[in-house]
């Protein structure tokens, strides 16, 4: 990677004195001491009783050498250079000075501009005025790009503070400026999503899409189509943005050969840090690997620094550091090998647990909603006050007859990486609600409960749900199916939106069932149990519904997903949940079972 040293416009000389005070710029006295409150000394660097001198500036990193002026702590080893000591003495200038605006010679190379998550925009667009504010005012905060990157070998916090570095939150978030000639460095595909997204919504627009494109020409992308092309192929005009999942499958296509980067729960992280060093002044070059093999936090770096020396971003189990092909066979617990579709569940507890979920999951009272329909004229063939006068009975029971295991490898990719994206977006920021679901089972592998991770019921038409299995849901398919319609419409405008919707109890999903018409398994009804990952769900109680904004919410805000509670506030029987983009759930189960009216 090219390299470049950084140049900053020299500050108002601050008057000095030998007492430890300096008078600024605007006359306020600034104290000459270390980040720890010690005094700085100056003195001019001699080289020592052997002549040599390997202190550096923390700031710059460059070689203090004899006979120059050098501002230090003997008691925690900070140095400063002259030019570096004289910016940081004169911290009561205009921020813009030290931490604002792009020092002068730095260039934002096309460096995005984003709104902090306290002030995302909840409308559908990205360019409202709020939008624009927050902007505005995140421009203050800009720090420079350490010119040695992933490279860079310095193991002092202040160090840390005053530059970012490849894998740090305002470095992946577009926070940073860099010298002339200098370019943002990406270890893996995360890093150079995280980059891109201004909002941390967890999804790019259109215009983020398309800045990210030179990236990927830079680091090696086979020849790119157009930007709309791009776009298109990425999957972007489907729901106008695009998630993490849908961008590593598109980074992949292109020959981008980067790890994913998203790290499992719990995983070992080994120090991923190399350094080419001089051989002793000949021409060959050797590489320097940290021998580290677990994190463990350093108390003096403030828990960012472990003990080798190097930060947490620098260490990644080898999950993370696998390509987008090979990601989901780690995670193919209970898989039957060398199969691929539905694969018949042959095993006595699985399908134990499995018949347990549905009597769990079965609300024995007060059960009965629109969407079960009329009993003279079905569902949507009638006034709403027909249809509760005349009720279609409601199950008492039902009986699991078989059970498939959708064994999809490239769906179940894209579910992988899309919950390890939450998982991490839910481990940043405030606490978030955990809704508890009757229907979220451990069975044969575990939920991952720190992002919200559910099973859910989905049910439809048996073709409909072979089509699932198949190539996931559609968006274009919602509020085709039981929403209730105006008279002569195709197609109806569902409670949140139009979205994937998922129900916890299965006698709310057996409302959109229908049953086999022909085979071994003539007359009985299906019903899909899908892997849903909530992440930071929206939970809406009331019935004052804004559906673009609850969209809004989740493609350009800080939410995952929407837990309608319909139980608590107002009385209804089923709770349900939402989500807007299909890479989010998976079609995990193909559940056959009988209806007992017994």
């Amino acid at each position: 990677m090219a390299t470049a040293t950084m140049t900053v416009a020299p500050p108002p000389v601050p008057v000095y004195s030998k007492d430890g005070l300096c008078t600024g710029t605007t006359g306020r006295v600034v104290l000459n001491v270390c980040p720890d409150g010690h005094l700085l000394i100056d003195k001019v660097v001699t080289g020592g009783l052997l002549g040599f001198n390997f202190k550096r500036c923390v700031r710059c990193n460059d070689q203090l050498k004899t006979g120059v002026v050098r501002h230090s702590c003997k008691l925690c080893g900070f140095h400063l250079c002259e030019s570096c000591w004289s910016l940081w003495m004169a911290r009561d200038a205009p921020k813009t000075l030290l931490t604002g605006a792009a020092p002068c010679g730095c260039s934002t190379w096309s460096t995005p501009t984003r709104s902090t998550p306290t002030t995302r925009s909840t409308p559908t667009t990205r360019s409202s005025p709020a939008r624009a504010s927050s902007s505005a005012s995140v421009a203050t905060k800009m720090v420079p790009a350490c010119k040695y990157g992933a490279g860079c070998y310095q193991k002092s916090s202040w160090h840390l503070q005053q530059f970012a570095h490849p894998g740090d939150h305002n470095y992946r978030h577009g926070l940073v400026c860099f010298s002339s000639g200098q370019f943002p460095e990406f270890q893996n595909l995360w890093e150079l999503f995280q980059f891109y997204d201004r909002a941390e919504s967890g999804h790019l627009d259109k215009e983020e899409f398309i800045q990210s494109l030179q990236s990927c020409q830079r680091l090696g992308c086979a020849e790119l189509p157009s930007a709309e092309d791009a776009w298109t192929e990425a999957g972007g005009p489907c729901t106008g943005f695009l998630n993490f999942s849908q961008f590593a499958h598109f980074a992949e296509a292109m020959g981008l050969a980067l790890p994913v980067g998203l790290e499992l729960s719990g995983a070992q992280r080994h120090c991923r840090f190399r350094i080419r060093l001089k051989n002793n002044g000949e021409d060959g070059e050797e590489e320097f690997t940290c021998s580290c093999t677990c994190f463990d936090p350093d108390k003096r770096g403030g828990g960012v620094l472990c003990k080798c020396g190097h930060k947490l971003s620098m260490h990644r189990s080898n999950y993370a550091e696998d390509t987008y092909a090979n990601i989901d066979s780690h995670l193919r617990d209970g898989w039957i090998p060398d199969q691929e579709g539905l694969v018949a569940v042959t095993n006595k507890d699985l399908l134990s647990k499995l018949q347990a979920v549905l009597n769990d999951s079965h609300k024995t009272h007060d059960n009965w909603t629109r969407d079960r329909g009329c009993r003279l004229h079905g569902v949507n063939g009638c006034s709403w006050a027909c249809a509760a006068k005349n009720r279609c009975p409601v199950p008492s029971g039902f009986m699991l007859q078989a059970a498939y295991r959708n064994q999809s490898p490239e769906l179940w990719r894209r579910y992988c990486l899309m919950k390890q994206a939450i998982r991490l977006e839910c481990a940043r920021g405030e606490e978030f609600p955990q809704p508890s679901l009757l229907s979220a089972a451990d069975l044969d592998s575990e939920l991952d409960k720190d992002c919200n991770e559910w099973r859910c019921f989905h049910g439809s038409a048996p073709e409909k749900l072979r089509g699932i299995c198949e190539a996931n849901f559609k968006p274009a398919m919602a509020g085709t199916g039981a929403t209730w319609k105006d008279p002569g419409a195709s197609k109806g405008t569902p409670l949140y939106g139009f979205g994937f919707y998922f129900a916890e109890r299965i006698t709310k999903a057996d409302e959109y069932a229908r049953p086999l018409e022909d085979g071994e398994h003539e007359g009985l009804y299906a019903v899909l149990l899908c892997r849903v990952v909530g992440g930071r769900t929206k939970v809406v109680t009331n019935n004052d519904i804004n559906i673009d904004g609850l969209r809004g919410s989740v493609f350009d805000g800080p939410y995952h997903s929407v837990f309608g509670d319909r139980v608590t506030t107002l009385g209804k029987p089923y709770r349900e949940v939402v989500v807007y983009d299909k890479d989010q759930c998976y079609p995990e189960f193909l559940l056959l079972y009988r209806r007992d009216f017994s």
